[in-house]
């Protein structure tokens, strides 16, 4: 069997071991990971270098570029632990790439080191971009986000014709779910993740900025009436409702990457509650890293006499920002940083996590640096493995 083979039927299996992964909670309360039982076979080559050559992680200094929130889950292999990491493509910080991740096997070419707790870690790295049928293995749900006010009218005509098409795309590579919210000052519309022929029913119902007004699929009923639990009866706008709208509400797989897509070209208005204002972001303690990445796509010139800066929701959570003109007609949405995201995923295998496996809170800290120099990028995870224990 190829060394290839080898790596996707590995892969594969990781991902079914995933599938078994128990959240206590996707809200504010901490997540936790349960051990899941040994594989006898599988099937991933063996390149975890010995534990006293693992290298400490480098001193990064003038971060050029975002690490984007993970999801992890815990795999026991033949008596080993290993914490698996699931995460959406780095982008390189001049905006013309994207970032291949060599882990610890890589020598003088790794770019990637974790420590749990200041303890460094050996790690593997598994590059959607490198096999063929890889990407089909990691599981997206993603959600449009989509101002459906009126100053949106002209960009939702080409949001319209584009959208769907592109959402088929991504199916036909992916594994992929859908959901959409629309909103204003108010929540006018949703559905909840489903596939692209449901979607594309829903969407088809209107056209422009309509086709995002009003609720449909089995749950309808269950979002319209808390729809007005995040709704302010205000024609401003406030993307942050609509994504805690869908944190809320939504049936989001427990085993699949969560990538939000805000569509807007206004602000945020935060109606003086600090849960609606991106600055909730910023802290792990109210978003913790399973929630999700916020991607901006923004129509306007970015220059605002109130609200705050929509694409802050996308610097917090690790997303890409594209700034377009006002009537959008300089994009494609196959051509938007999140579509390169979802195909230069990543599997990250760490080795000998055992003795973090205790249900407490700890540090997991990635750092990116190339050889070059011309990428760094660090971020520290809170993250909770094994059974829950109360103090």
């Amino acid at each position: 069997m190829t060394i290839k083979y080898r790596i996707i039927i590995g892969l594969l299996l990781s991902f079914v071991a995933l599938a078994n992964v128990s959240c206590l909670s996707d809200g504010n309360k901490t997540i936790v990971l349960v051990n899941q039982s040994s594989k006898e076979n599988s099937g991933q080559e063996d390149v975890t270098p010995p534990m006293d050559v693992i290298p400490d992680n480098p001193y990064i200094v003038d971060v050029n570029t975002d690490i984007p929130n993970i999801q992890y889950a815990l795999e026991d292999e033949n008596g080993e632990k290993y914490l698996i990491l699931y995460m959406t493509g780095i982008q390189k910080p001049d905006g013309m790439g994207w970032l291949r991740l060599i882990g610890t096997a890589g020598g003088v070419n790794q770019n990637i080191w974790s420590s749990i707790d200041n303890t460094p870690k050996a790690l593997t790295v598994y590059n959607a971009i490198d096999g063929q049928d890889q990407s089909k293995l990691m599981k997206n749900d993603l959600v449009f986000l989509i101002d459906n006010s009126s100053s949106m009218a002209e960009e939702a005509n080409v949001i319209a014709r584009d959208l769907l098409e592109w959402a088929q795309r991504l199916s036909a590579q992916l594994d992929m779910q859908f959901a959409c919210v629309g909103y204003n000052g108010t929540i006018r519309g949703a559905i909840d993740l489903t596939s692209y022929d449901v979607l594309s029913n829903y969407l088809n119902r209107n056209t422009g900025t309509d086709m995002t007004v009003g609720f449909a699929g089995s749950n309808s009923d269950e979002l319209a009436a808390v729809a007005q639990e995040y709704s302010f009866y205000k024609d401003i706008e406030s993307p942050m409702a609509a994504l805690h709208f869908a944190n809320d509400n939504f049936s989001f797989r427990e085993d699949a990457n969560r990538i939000y897509v805000n569509f807007t070209d206004e602000s945020n208005f935060n109606y003086d509650e600090s849960k609606y204002s991106v600055e909730y972001l910023a802290s792990q303690e109210n978003w913790s890293t399973l929630q999700g990445t916020i991607h901006t796509v923004f129509s306007n010139n970015g220059i605002f006499d109130e609200g705050e800066e929509p694409w802050l929701m996308s610097k917090y959570t690790g997303g890409t920002v594209l700034f377009a003109n006002s009537a959008f007609s300089d994009i494609s949405l196959d051509t938007i940083p999140v579509t390169y995201a979802m195909q230069n995923s990543y599997v990250i295998r760490i080795a000998n996590v055992g003795e973090f496996i205790d249900g407490k809170e700890h540090h997991l800290k990635l750092s990116i640096k190339t050889p070059e120099n011309d990428v760094r990028a660090e971020k520290i995870f809170k993250i909770v493995v094994g059974e829950h224990i109360d103090e």
